[in-house]
């Protein structure tokens, strides 16, 4: 069996010459398979008697894959030659290429071409942009050779190029077995063609002249060997050339440069352009500024998780709202456990029932492959109206790869929906899976396009009233956290407002500038990110500490606080009886802990809580290191002086260092397996808990770590 690839510019005529080949050869006695792969599917029509017949996509899309029978797909047509048409979706929507990579897997899955069943295989393929998708009879498992049917026009010339270019990146062996001219009548037309030819190394096979015989025909829904035997010799050499073709070449396809010497034409020249970009941003219609990228993304390191899901983990936690994921269901399920999973060890770990994250407001719309070749508007319809049923506050639709990769307009498909649901807010958020950046661009882009689009900036601020912002919804202790932070701020006559974006509603959110002042949960690098917005683009003061972490921290933060309320009398009380606490556990710890030698290797950045214990307790410092992490940047500390600092710390460093150094502990984020028996290990977590008392807390585990044996027992096992 030989498989031959067709290629040429829409308009060129190589449906026609296509056809007209599987007609010589099947009248001949040759078994012939023909494979229109061209969304217009009009590729077999002359083989049908000008038929349409159906194509591989519509039964598709209406059996899916297990309900397609090969039977429905391939028909006989021209002296018993066969015919499939792969078909593809309305002009403007889907993806036809998609739709060609689709139709070659239910090929190959239903066992349709087969050395027993044909003698030729002939793919009729759309070449006027060689994507992916069409692309594929490209590929040597689907192609034995490859024709180009071009004439002397510039466009045709041009295509016929950037073909030969797609063959060069299929790999480095003979493939193209040459171009077929299907003449304009042009003046100097073929010897313009014979000098291309003859410039990429791949010679023309056949001069088919214009005649107005194509066009009767068409009419005639006949082969044109059936009337005009001059174009019936013409058709009879090529196809007797393919049969037997042993020679094919490898192009050289010509570059901007050439091609212009070679057509006279301006308007190949290189053009530099400048990037426009926006200095703002604005919800879903955003244009990223580095100020409110991630990490990841501002200093282009390997990205971790995916901006679809960094949104979706944000928006689900407004409790009265549905986020509705426009992508397969397995993205959607993918974020909706990663939310179940956090509720379930937080409950596991603290006892807080996390409801909205144990059931988040997360729903799909489902789509399939069908949907990715013919367009997801009507699965995004559905999905919305089942989501209007629930009667939520807003709607927030969250765009994956697929919809991403296929261009789906989202903004124009939810239209009507606007329309028809008045009562309910639409927000689009175009996070197109990981094609916008990693998981914490995604959490950022959502908490921007909320600030921009739910808060009523208009909203008087009120006495004593603040927002907590930029939570870890993933962190166990989030909810312990936050009710601390609650009882500190109850304790001095404060309340808090809205949770952005955290275990909320829709209309705290709109509300949100109700609290006078901001605080962070976390000063690290997305927690800026978000400040730093909302403080440049809506005016939000914020306060210049976040959440608390040690006795220091927690002293400078109520001071901070109580002096913005004008409520310093209610601070002394608070820190003075804290203050004699912190120091009865310190009196406690110390004599099991003072002198002990410490190693701390950190990702973390703010790590002066568990310095400030370790200082009081009169331990020793012998090293630190801060390594690289992707969601924070930049090392601060109030001990610098005091520190053996080492910056941008190798993990791997650790073995030599702890052999070198031989601490009694060894604090990191993550433990790892195989370092040396002469230290003791504990963690440091990446998200501590807050308040007075952190440092005391772990302490307390330094201290029972200490009492264990430097080598677990079981390792002694190896001995027997």
């Amino acid at each position: 069996m030989k498989r031959i690839a067709i290629y040429g510019k829409g308009g060129i005529g190589k449906s026609t010459v296509a056809s007209n080949i599987t007609a010589t050869l099947s009248k001949i006695g040759f078994r012939v398979l023909q494979i229109g792969c061209d969304p217009k599917q009009d590729s077999t029509r002359l083989l049908m008697n000008g038929f349409s017949i159906p194509t591989v996509l519509d039964c598709l899309r209406e059996r899916g894959v297990g309900g397609l029978d090969l039977e429905e797909i391939i028909f006989k047509g021209y002296h018993g030659c066969s015919c499939i048409e792969t078909g593809g979706p309305e002009p403007g929507v889907g993806c036809a290429g998609r739709g060609i990579l689709s139709m070659f897997e239910i090929l190959q899955q239903k066992g349709a071409i087969r050395d027993d069943l044909y003698d030729m295989v002939i793919y009729d393929v759309l070449g006027d942009v060689v994507c992916g998708g069409f692309a594929v009879p490209l590929r040597r498992e689907h192609s034995d050779v490859i024709y180009i049917v071009t004439s002397g026009e510039f466009m045709s010339l041009y295509a016929t190029n950037n073909i030969l270019k797609g063959v060069r990146n299929y790999g480095d062996a003979p493939r193209v077995g040459g171009l077929i001219c299907n003449l304009r009548g042009i003046e100097g037309e073929m010897e313009l063609i014979d000098k291309y030819a003859g410039m990429v190394g791949v010679p023309t096979v056949a001069a088919i002249p214009r005649s107005a015989s194509f066009s009767i025909s068409e009419k005639d829904r006949d082969p044109v060997n059936e009337f005009d035997h001059e174009l019936g010799s013409i058709f009879s050499k090529l196809s007797d050339h393919i049969i037997n073709q042993d020679e094919l070449y490898f192009p050289e396809p010509l570059g901007t440069v050439e091609m212009e010497d070679l057509l006279g034409k301006s308007c190949l020249k290189n053009k530099v352009r400048t990037a426009r970009t926006r200095e703002t941003k604005t919800g879903s219609e955003t244009a990223k500024h580095p100020l409110y990228m991630s990490k990841s993304m501002k200093n282009r390191d390997p990205l971790s998780g995916c901006a679809f899901n960094g949104a979706v983990s944000a928006l689900s936690q407004i409790k009265d709202s549905i986020t509705l994921c426009h992508g397969p269901r397995s993205c959607s399920q993918i974020s909706h456990q990663r939310a179940m999973s956090s509720a379930k060890r937080t409950f596991s770990f603290t006892g807080h029932l996390l409801g909205h994250m144990i059931d988040p407001p997360i729903m799909s719309s489902d789509m399939s492959e069908a949907v990715m070749i013919y367009g997801g508007g009507k699965n995004l319809e559905k999905a919305i109206k089942r989501a209007a049923e629930r009667r939520p506050d807003s709607i927030f639709i969250v765009t994956t790869c697929s919809s991403g990769i296929i261009g789906e307009d989202v903004t124009s498909l939810i239209n009507d929906a606007r329309s028809r649901y008045r009562d309910i807010t639409f927000h689009v958020m175009m996070a197109d899976g990981n094609i916008s950046g990693d998981f914490m661009q995604g959490v950022i882009d959502a908490s921007l396009m909320v600030a921009d689009e739910m808060v009523d900036w208009d909203v008087e601020p009120m006495d004593d009233m603040v927002n907590i912002v930029a939570e870890k919804d993933i962190a166990m202790n989030h909810e312990y956290n936050f009710n601390i932070i609650k009882e500190m701020l109850q304790d001095i006559g404060v309340r808090i407002n809205c949770r952005f974006i955290c275990n909320t509603n829709a209309n705290e959110i709109r509300n949100f500038n109700k609290a006078s002042l901001n605080i962070l949960a976390f000063k690290d690098y997305l927690g800026r990110a978000i400040r730093d917005y909302l403080a440049k683009e809506h005016g939000a003061e914020f306060s210049k500490h976040a959440f608390p972490i040690g006795f220091l921290e927690t002293v400078e933060w109520l001071e901070e606080v109580t002096e913005h309320f004008s409520k310093q009398d209610f601070l002394g009380g608070v820190i003075d009886g804290n203050r004699e606490r912190y120091d009865g556990y310190m009196d406690v710890l110390r004599p099991e802990l003072e002198g002990k030698s410490m190693m701390i290797i950190a990702a973390s950045q703010n790590i002066d809580w568990v310095l400030e214990a370790a200082f009081d307790l009169g331990m020793e410092i012998v090293k630190v290191g801060i390594c690289d992490y992707s969601q924070e940047e930049g090392f601060r500390s109030r001990y610098l002086g005091k520190l053996p600092l080492e910056m941008n710390y190798c993990a791997k460093k650790r073995f030599e260092d702890i052999m070198d150094l031989s601490p009694d502990i060894v604090l990191s984020n993550y433990n790892s397996v195989g370092l040396p028996d002469i230290s003791n290990y504990s963690v440091i977590p990446l998200c501590p808990d807050v308040g007075f008392f952190t440092g005391v807390e772990m302490a307390y585990r330094w201290k029972n770590i200490l009492s264990l044996p430097k080598c677990e027992g079981w390792k002694l096992d190896a001995g027997l």
